[in-house]
């Protein structure tokens, strides 16, 4: 059961995580092995009803909800800071899994050593795509000449990292979405497994 007024702490650096009085019958909810389970995680969690609105996690900081968990963050891409959106698969309770909070801290460990190796492979599969579409022979302006990473670096704009669910075998997954000048409805996504690039397509391959 998910009970509906709780908080029976309240975590002070968050102070807009409002104190809601206690039910009256904390009996009834102390018989629950999953309240019990719960009771710390909840502690310092806002709830909307029966849903989870907002969580102070320990490792991804303060989360919102609406069908996945997320906040915006400010990361540096090849010395310019951007703010993108951080997502990361969960419940509504906001469990998350450990293998989730390696996936993102091994992740970010190594963010600014991994930025070359993403932006070649984004490079390669851009070349790739503008010669299976035909446009290195007949010209499109939507797939202009380019050779370099410093040229795609202006073609493409970081928009999210996504923490998904784990796999089977725990390895360290991740997802990075990026926007294209050359296809801005699907844009550019690539999939991690353990700090390795595994997959590049459209966005849909980070999500």
């Amino acid at each position: 059961m998910i009970f509906r007024r709780a908080l029976i702490t309240i975590d002070e650096e968050y102070p807009l995580v409002p104190a809601i009085s206690p039910p009256s019958n904390l009996e009834e909810y102390f018989k629950t092995t999953k309240f019990l389970k719960k009771v710390d995680s909840l502690a310092s969690k806002l709830l909307e009803g029966d849903r989870v609105a907002a969580i102070n996690d320990k490792i991804f900081g303060v989360l919102e909800f609406e069908y996945i968990w997320y906040k915006d963050i400010m990361v540096d891409f090849y010395g310019r800071d951007v703010e993108i959106n951080l997502s990361i698969s969960g419940d509504e309770l906001g469990d998350f899994e450990d293998a989730q909070y390696d996936s993102y801290t091994a992740f970010m460990n190594i963010w600014i050593d991994l930025q070359p190796k993403i932006v070649q492979t984004v490079l390669e599969y851009y070349k790739q795509k503008r010669h299976d579409l035909g446009y290195d022979v007949e010209f499109n302006g939507d797939y202009p000449v380019i050779e370099s990473v410093e040229q795609i670096i202006e073609h493409i704009t970081l928009a999210g990292i996504k923490i998904p669910y784990s796999s089977p075998d725990n390895a360290r997954e991740v997802g990075i979405a990026f926007g294209c000048t050359w296809d801005s409805e699907n844009g550019v996504g690539l999939r991690l497994v353990n700090e390795e690039i595994v997959d590049i397509g459209y966005q849909d391959v980070a999500i």
